[in-house]
């Protein structure tokens, strides 16, 4: 089980009993307005979502971590912060970065911490030479999560990210291991 500690938060793999904590942050809208494909209101879904987390953190060879962000002085949920594993080659793997934390969380600086300790987690424990993220250019809160976290533009890519129907430009961003510094 990976546990990560920071100044706030106890970042950890997802556990059963963060099911109701979790169900609540992806059936919030405003939340998973930047992540609708994440967006579920079906409660087997939800089960099947944070279960195969759950499984997958126990396998001995992973390609996703998916971390539940908690206050490590009252164990209050927080949301979730997390990595995928696109490609994986002798050099190292590229993965990809992703985050949403509840609302009554936002702008105290809660996902910064977070990504911030995910990405010192995943260059030091890692084989991992490119970690990327993206968002749309109107996500004002994720482009400042990322930048506050020395990850760098690498594209802008116009109406290419669909939410809710409509399209959005979207940021690339990347950090490389050889741009990192702890």
């Amino acid at each position: 089980m990976v546990i990560l500690y920071s100044e706030r938060l106890l970042i950890r793999d997802y556990i059963e009993s963060d099911f109701e904590a979790f169900y609540s942050l992806i059936t919030d809208l405003e939340v998973m307005k930047w992540m609708p494909d994440s967006y579920s209101d079906n409660r087997d879904e939800a089960k099947r979502m944070l279960f195969d987390s759950i499984i997958e953190s126990k396998l001995d060879i992973r390609r996703k971590f998916y971390f539940a962000i908690t206050d490590q002085f009252k164990g209050d949920y927080i949301g979730e912060v997390g990595f995928s594993i696109l490609h994986n080659v002798e050099e190292g793997a590229v993965v990809n970065l992703g985050y949403f934390i509840k609302r009554e969380y936002w702008g105290q600086g809660v996902a910064t911490e977070a990504v911030g300790r995910v990405i010192n987690y995943i260059f030091k424990e890692l084989k991992v030479v490119k970690i990327e993220s993206s968002c749309s250019s109107l996500n004002i809160g994720s482009i400042s999560v990322l930048e506050k976290n020395n990850m760098n533009r690498e594209s802008y890519r116009v109406k290419s990210m669909a939410l809710k129907g409509e399209l959005h430009d979207r940021i690339d961003f990347r950090i490389l291991k050889s741009e990192w510094h702890e």
